[in-house]
């Protein structure tokens, strides 16, 4: 396992150099009764999303192909797994279009900014080793002050290969400019 930094990017290959195809990117936060929701966006090379369905959420929380979900505890409530929210997706299944997964953190409580949910961790597993191996994580210790929304981690292609890059960068306009930044359809 390797600690990451903001800013940084890695290849997701196993320690014996073969490249990972079904993996978990989870994240926690500090408070767990802060409102907090994870989407993921699945984007074309141009930044926009392959189609409204291509915007994961809790309403939506599944990709149309089924390759991709997010999923997340309980609001307020206790979790036995690490993370308050995953992304689970299966990047050697992804449409041929695909070129970048983000995946966002952002509050439930209108005018409320992310400040509430404390510290923020992110960490990428690999589904396909034996017991999950644990390839990358990120620990923003600080937090977030006036940012409704932050693209946390991105997946993306590189010269065919598959990376994680940190990316832990706030919209202080929240979700629904994220969303219209990628041309997500937000009512």
């Amino acid at each position: 396992m390797t600690a990451l930094v903001k800013g940084a990017n890695a290849t997701l290959r196993r320690t014996d150099g073969t490249t990972c195809g079904a993996l978990l990117v989870g994240i926690t936060w500090q408070n767990h009764s802060a409102e907090v929701d994870v989407c993921a966006l699945i984007c074309a090379a141009d930044g926009a999303v392959l189609s409204d369905g291509h915007f994961l959420f809790w309403n939506s929380p599944a990709s149309p192909t089924g390759n991709a979900m997010v999923r997340s505890a309980p609001l307020g409530g206790s979790s036995s797994v690490v993370d308050r929210a995953q992304l689970v997706i299966d990047l050697s299944r992804l449409e041929p279009d695909v070129e970048r997964v983000l995946l966002s953190i952002s509050t439930l409580v209108p005018g409320q900014s992310l400040a509430a949910a404390g510290a923020v961790g992110i960490r990428a597993v690999d589904l396909e080793a034996e017991d999950g191996e644990e390839l990358y994580t990120y620990v923003n210790a600080a937090g977030y002050t006036t940012e409704q929304c932050a693209v946390a981690a991105e997946l993306y292609q590189r010269r065919g290969e598959w990376k994680l890059r940190i990316v832990d960068q706030g919209y202080a306009e929240g979700l629904a400019a994220l969303a219209r930044e990628h041309s997500v359809n937000v009512e």
